[in-house]
Order: structure tokens, then C-alpha cells, then sequence
């Protein structure tokens, strides 16, 4: 008797049309009709709210906002998972995703709280190889990357068929290499080989490269020309050796691949580039700040910036702008909302690394001061004269443009000389190089503005 008022009490709440709407709702989804599929998931969640399938019909509600670009909404949806089907199987994956958003708006504090709450609570979660791969990641951020290792290993040693598994093992390169330990970064590269069961990956080959580079003191010797084209001078190395260039005398943007190349016309003339993987190309033409989705305004007390002449931008997709024109550095939201001025004395230009510090070139190219985000100051050198560029590779080696152009200093992540050269003694050439560049392998590209070429120096 018991056990059939149980079954008619199911029955009362539940009724096999909620399923029905569900998987219809999912094969919406397949055939690519999101629209439909979320009608099918509202109606569900209006006619059936106390269903076991309410919860899954909610997280594929709030995986769409979050997709779309909705993301206050899908925040509303993934909160109501976490507030009313805390216990769900679907709790775990919304909480994954409320952290990729709270880290993407650029709270890294409470991002870091959410990915650690989802691995105490949901210690069987199915996506619990994605939550330590973004623990690792704002640990990485943080420079605290011992504890960034302590997350990637328990990928690498757990979760082998995981879509992150391989970025695990090349952040966990950096990590090592970052900690002093190249040989074990070394281990890590060889690692995706075996996983890959020896297909060819660039990146690892690259990585490679630039640690035994460093590793057994493999100084620069070999120089070639690149490419020429008429008066070369903004240079940014992108992913898949792709060299973005910038025409001194053109508007217009070189984009230079393995075995293409091809031109892409620009509003005004370019004055600053940025490049990463995840915000891809950015560029200013003073301005206009210009990304991938189009031109952004940097609006200041109701007018926007007009010679914004070097940028980046955070991994939180915050902007840094320098302005010429008021001698001031602003920082703007990932929304482009003004968050704060910042007075960083006579600068010249600022560039950021992979580890968040930010070089700032001051007082007529004399100084490099670095500093951390929130104003403090980590290093100072004066002694490289007239730094013309700046450039890092993916290992956080950081190389300097001086001399108004005719020398060339390679210093290591933490600082140290690793080789300083002449230009003229391996490239031969007496003119001054404008930019620098340096790719995932640490080759090294020059720009010479008059004699019309791009040189790689090896």
C-alpha cells in the first residue's frame, strides 16, 4: 500500500509529457533550432515546474544565454539551479559556469571561490576536470604557481581523455618553468607527444625550442630576411606563425602566415597592436580602439580618447589605454565603463605580460619600470638607453629593443641577462630597427622601417 501512494504521489507531480518536451527540446538543439528548443524547455519548466527534468532544462536555458552573449540572464538562470536544485546533477555544471562568467567579467576572486566550492561539493562531478584546469588558471594569474601545478596534476594524472588534458600539460610547462624547474617542463611537453601518439603539434615543438633555448644557453646567432614589403614598422606575433604587420606609409595591416599573406585595410594609420589567443588582434589607430567585433569608444568625462598610442588588454578583458595627448593611463571594464585614472609619470609606452605584471617604458624611452596591476612597483632599470620595443615570448622572457634600435637585450622571466647583442654584428645592417616581435618558438622579428624588410633572428 505504501509503495502505491508512492507511485501515485510521482504521478502526481511528474507526467511523462515533461520528458517528452525535454528530449524535444534537445533534438531542437541538435538539429540547430535553438529558438524552438527553448520554447520547448520554458514550457516544460511553465507545465511541469517540480519535474526531474526542470533542472536540465534550466541548464541548457542558462548554457544558451551564456553562449548568446546574455550573460545577466544567464546568471538569473544558473543562481535559480544553484538556489532551488542545489543537490541536482545539474547543480555542478552551473556552477561552472556562473565562474567562467564571474571570471570573464574580470572577478578572479569570485571566480577562484565558485571552482573551489564545485570541487568540495561535487568531488564525482563530470566536469570536475574543467573546474581544477580554471583553479590552475587564476592560481597561474596570481603568479602562484606551485599551487596552479597542484591543480593541473590532478588533470593529467585523473583525466587523460579530457578536451583540457593538453592545455593542462602546457600550462603546467609555464608553471615549471616559471618555479626554476625547466627539466620538468620538459617532461610535460613530452607528455603530449606520447598523448598525441606522435602527431605533430606546433606549440609543444615551439615550447620546446624556446626551453632548451634557455635551458642550455643557446645564444642568438642566425639572422635571414623575412619579408619586405614598403616601410614595415608595428609588429605582433600570433598564433600558428602568424606575424601581423603594420605599414609605416599605409593604412593598412600585413598579416603574414606560413605560405600566405594577405592585407587588411585599417580606418587610419596604425599606432599600437595587441595580441592574444583568447581576445585575438586588437590595434589603435589613435582614435579608434578596434577589436575583433569592431571599433570600441573609450569614453573619458564625455568625450572619447584621441591619441591613444599603446594599450592591452587583461586576462579579465579589462583595457589599459595610454592617451598621448592627456599623458594618462586609463582603465577601462570589460563593458568599456571607466574604472580609474592612472598617473604613471612621463611614459612612453606600456605593455603587459602573460603573468599580469606591466612594463611601462618612461621618461623618453630611458627607464623600464614594472608593476603590478595595482600600482606596485616590482623592478626598475636604468641602464638600457632609448628602448625602442618590447616583446615576451609564451615562457614570460622578455626581450628589449634599445639603443634607439641597434641593440638587442634577452633577459629571462625573472630578470636576468641571458645574452645582449649588436645589431649590426649578425644582421649586417646599419639602419635602426623599429619593432620587435617574438613568436610561441623565440624567434625573433625585426623591423626596418627604410630598408623595406622583416628580419628573423634565430
Amino acid at each position: 500500500m505504501k509503495t502505491l501512494l508512492l507511485f501515485l504521489l510521482i504521478g502526481s507531480l511528474t507526467s511523462p509529457n515533461d520528458q517528452r518536451l525535454y528530449e524535444s527540446g534537445l533534438a531542437f538543439q541538435a538539429n540547430q533550432n535553438y529558438e524552438q528548443a527553448m520554447r520547448e524547455f520554458n514550457l516544460l519548466l511553465e507545465q511541469y515546474p517540480k519535474s526531474p527534468f526542470a533542472d536540465d532544462a534550466l541548464l541548457e536555458i542558462g548554457r544558451y544565454d551564456f553562449q548568446q552573449g546574455n550573460v545577466e540572464k544567464a546568471q538569473e538562470v544558473l543562481n535559480r539551479i544553484v538556489s532551488d536544485y542545489g543537490q541536482s546533477d545539474s547543480a555542478d555544471n552551473a556552477y561552472l559556469l556562473l565562474g567562467r562568467i564571474q571570471l570573464q567579467n574580470g572577478k578572479a576572486d569570485d571566480a577562484y571561490n565558485t571552482f573551489f566550492h564545485l570541487k568540495g561539493a561535487f568531488p564525482e562531478s563530470d566536469v570536475l576536470d574543467q573546474d581544477y584546469f580554471y583553479l590552475a588558471q587564476i592560481s597561474t594569474q596570481r603568479s602562484q604557481f606551485k599551487k596552479a601545478l597542484y591543480y593541473l596534476s590532478q588533470i593529467y594524472t585523473r583525466f587523460s581523455e579530457s578536451k583540457v588534458f593538453p592545455d593542462s600539460l602546457f600550462q603546467a610547462a609555464y608553471c615549471y618553468y616559471r618555479i626554476g624547474e625547466p627539466r620538468e617542463a620538459l617532461k610535460m611537453l613530452s607528455a603530449i607527444d606520447e598523448a598525441e601518439k606522435g602527431k605533430d603539434n606546433p606549440m609543444a615543438a615551439n615550447l620546446t625550442r624556446t626551453l632548451l633555448r634557455f635551458t642550455l644557453n643557446r645564444p642568438y646567432r642566425n639572422v635571414k630576411q623575412y619579408f619586405q614589403m614598403d616601410s614595415p614598422s608595428l609588429l605582433e606575433a600570433g598564433t600558428n606563425g602568424t606575424l601581423f604587420v603594420s605599414a609605416k606609409k599605409g593604412r593598412f595591416i600585413q598579416i603574414i602566415s606560413p605560405g600566405q599573406n594577405r592585407r587588411r585595410n585599417t580606418p587610419g594609420d596604425v599606432r599600437a597592436f595587441y595580441y592574444s589567443k583568447g581576445a585575438g588582434l586588437w590595434f589603435s589607430t589613435g582614435d579608434q580602439l578596434i577589436g575583433p567585433s569592431g571599433s570600441v569608444p573609450l569614453i573619458v568625462d564625455g568625450s572619447p580618447l584621441k591619441e591613444v598610442t599603446s594599450f592591452f588588454l587583461t586576462p579579465g578583458l579589462e583595457i589599459w589605454a595610454f592617451d598621448k595627448s592627456s599623458g594618462l593611463t586609463y582603465v577601462f571594464s570589460r563593458e568599456h565603463k571607466l574604472q580609474r585614472k592612472l598617473a604613471l609619470g612621463d611614459v612612453d609606452f606600456i605593455k603587459i605580460r602573460r603573468d599580469g605584471l606591466v612594463f611601462v617604458v618612461k621618461n623618453s624611452r630611458k627607464l623600464l619600470e614594472i608593476r603590478t596591476r595595482d600600482g606596485h612597483i616590482v623592478r626598475q632599470f636604468g641602464n638600457y638607453y632609448k628602448i625602442v620595443d618590447l616583446a615576451f615570448d609564451p615562457l614570460d622572457n622578455i626581450y628589449l629593443l634599445a639603443d634607439k634600435g641597434r641593440s638587442l637585450s634577452v633577459l629571462t622571466d625573472d630578470f636576468k641577462p641571458f645574452q645582449t647583442m649588436q645589431l649590426l654584428a649578425i644582421t649586417h645592417q646599419s639602419g635602426r630597427f623599429s619593432h620587435i616581435a617574438v613568436d610561441a618558438g623565440s624567434n625573433i622579428y625585426l623591423s626596418l622601417t627604410r630598408e623595406r624588410e622583416i628580419l628573423k633572428v634565430y
